[in-house]
């Protein structure tokens, strides 16, 4: 009796264990890290494998071949901090590119999440190389919160929002900043210590850093967006676009849809896109084409949007009728901005 009634014991300990375990698994958003005394929450996707967070972001990075082509974390900071990271990526331009980070990081306070796209095959000389090169430079004091990761590509065409997605799946905070430019764009000196003091860690939706806003269809060229790092829309790969501006143009109309319009944080930034001019004049076929896609895509947007929205219950509730008129009614005023 004695026996039976140790084993109900045990087995009522263990229940209780494991419970406590995977409720802290499953149902806890984010993971804490502790790092010199102090408690650092860290993003919710911290206790995943790189394989793991690549898996789930399959679809969003179409073009990234495996383990091979992606490097995470060739620079790491060597404790984790909370605040606001900024995504980001860059060529592999030589020390040109080193350079351009350290000025750039020397005016950004917060944590960094750098995507370097090269050229080099993996466990070449090359590579080798440009992996001394870049540990030469990680005792920079404006590289002390930098997380950097490579992605080995071949050729001219690039993937920005691929880029920016992994960017944002490897950052080690809960809130992010996506930063669409190049790393020629400074940052006015109290960039991120204004920016931290006007919106929640981390943010409850998406707001566009900038102040020159009135519609959808007035956003500055390259805007940067901040919120959640475990936000559930991700931006969607736009092969066949490959700019910078492009890409994020339709991740920017895509986040308005989803959200009903976007939030807004009132910093002056403007981004200077004469960085971004490439020197080639593209052919005006080759831009009507790009716009043909582009406008094929987002009504391709709006119709799965209204449909989901629609219901055959006639009892619809009255903000579900609201949204459903407001998706009808931005959707009608792209259509009429890809028509002009």
């Amino acid at each position: 009796m004695a026996f039976k009634w140790m084993a109900l014991v045990y087995c009522f300990l263990s229940l209780i264990f494991t419970s406590t375990s995977l409720y802290k698994y499953l149902y806890l958003d984010d993971a804490v890290r502790v790092s010199a005394g102090k408690e650092i929450v860290a993003s919710a996707t911290a206790f995943l494998s790189a394989e793991q967070r690549l898996s789930r972001l399959s679809p969003y990075l179409p073009h990234l071949g495996g383990s091979r082509e992606f490097e995470p974390y060739v620079l790491l900071p060597p404790s984790p901090s909370d605040g606001i990271t900024a995504c980001l990526w860059s060529t592999d331009d030589g020390d040109a590119s080193l350079h351009s980070l350290v000025s750039w990081a020397s005016q950004w306070t917060g944590p960094i999440s750098l995507v370097m796209v090269t050229a080099t095959r993996p466990h070449s000389v090359s590579h080798q190389q440009l992996l001394q090169r870049l540990k030469s430079f990680r005792d920079h004091p404006s590289l002390s919160r930098l997380s950097l990761h490579l992605v080995h590509a071949m050729g001219d065409q690039h993937s920005p929002s691929a880029y920016l997605n992994l960017a944002r799946l490897f950052a080690t905070s809960r809130t992010v900043m996506l930063f669409p430019a190049n790393l020629l764009n400074a940052l006015p000196s109290d960039f991120y210590s204004t920016l931290s003091s006007r919106i929640a860690h981390p943010p409850r939706k998406p707001a566009l850093v900038t102040t020159t806003v009135t519609s959808a269809f007035s956003i500055p060229d390259l805007t940067p967006v901040i919120l959640p790092q475990n936000y559930p829309l991700w931006c969607t790969e736009r092969a066949f676009l490959a700019s910078r501006a492009l890409d994020w143009d339709d991740c920017i109309w895509q986040l308005w849809l989803e959200e009903y319009g976007l939030g807004q944080v009132n910093i002056t930034f403007a981004v200077n896109t004469e960085n971004l001019a490439s020197g080639a004049v593209e052919p005006a076929s080759l831009t009507r084409l790009r716009n043909n896609m582009s406008g094929k895509y987002r009504a391709e947007l709006c119709e799965v949007a209204i449909r989901r929205l629609s219901t055959a219950d006639t009892r619809m509730s009255k903000s579900a009728k609201r949204r459903t008129q407001w998706v009808k009614s931005f959707c009608h005023q792209t259509e009429n901005a890809v028509k002009k």
